[in-house]
């Protein structure tokens, strides 16, 4: 799969490597840079919540106003620019 992705996917692009990254990577990450990672990217503004239940629309935003309404509106990192996939023609 590796060899699939550095062919497809440019220098630089996440997607040219592992996605969760190599055990020797992850076992490098300190609690901090964890940390540091998870408030810079993991806000509110980020947020997809999925509900998959019968609900009403009405008992969703109950819940939302009860519960995620209350969190605290904060800005996160900027997304990060992604090269372009290379552009090969098809065999």
């Amino acid at each position: 799969m590796l060899a699939l992705h550095a062919a497809v996917y440019a220098d630089g692009h996440p997607y040219r490597s592992m996605i969760g990254g190599t055990v020797e990577g992850i076992l490098k990450i300190t609690r901090a840079e964890a940390c540091a990672f998870a408030d810079a990217y993991y806000t509110p503004a980020n947020a997809a919540p999925v509900i998959s239940a019968n609900l009403s629309l009405a008992n969703v935003e109950a819940s939302h106003n009860k519960f995620l309404a209350r969190v605290p509106k904060r800005t996160g990192a900027s997304p990060s620019s992604v090269p372009a996939p290379n552009k090969r023609p098809m065999r």
